[in-house]
């Protein structure tokens, strides 16, 4: 059911940094909403489940865009794997350490998207794409500072509801068992 849950709020940040985020006047860089979900996912499912994550959104985001398939599969994939692996291994759950690694995960997307579409399209995009590495940077850790929280209250509101539904049907179970051996 997590799973579930994963893909329709990525779908929802998808059209919340599309459609949102274009229409405000001013902001230069969109947050990417999709890539904090995948480091969230990463957190909490560990290096596997990040890899795999990852790697779908990226190919939903790539299939998106119209443009070259692949870029958004590696960089979303590594960013899953890493982030898992390094909270299996290293990283405590702090703010700080959630905020590090989101600034590390968006660096590294910035230059391995612009390497690869460079590659298969032939386009310049390094020097655009270097430019805007540090606001990008600052914009995603503002939001994925204040997303995060949200989604671990997210999954706690969904894994209680799914535990009190196990529970009412064990009890359920339960309860049809003395029926019977009363009967």
């Amino acid at each position: 059911m997590k799973i579930v849950q994963y893909v329709i709020v990525a779908w929802v940040f998808f059209i919340i940094q599309s459609a949102s985020f274009s229409i405000i006047p001013g902001i230069g860089f969109r947050p990417d909403m999709a890539l904090i979900l995948v480091v969230h996912f990463a957190l909490a499912f560990g290096r596997s489940g990040g890899l795999a994550f990852g790697a779908g959104a990226g190919l939903f985001q790539d299939l998106l865009l119209c443009g070259p398939v692949g870029p958004g599969v590696l960089s979303w994939g590594l960013a899953g794997y890493a982030s898992g692996a390094l909270r299996e291994i290293y990283i405590s759950d702090t703010l700080r350490s959630r905020a590090a690694l989101m600034a590390a995960v968006t660096l590294s997307d910035i230059v391995i998207r612009a390497s690869m579409v460079r590659m298969a399209s032939d386009a310049q995009i390094g020097h655009a794409a270097m430019a805007a590495m540090g606001p990008q940077v600052v914009v995603n850790v503002f939001f994925a500072i204040l997303a995060m929280p949200l989604l671990s209250w997210l999954d706690q509101t969904i894994g209680g509801a799914e535990t009190r539904m196990e529970k009412r049907k064990k009890l359920n179970s339960f309860l049809s068992g003395m029926r019977k051996a009363t009967e």
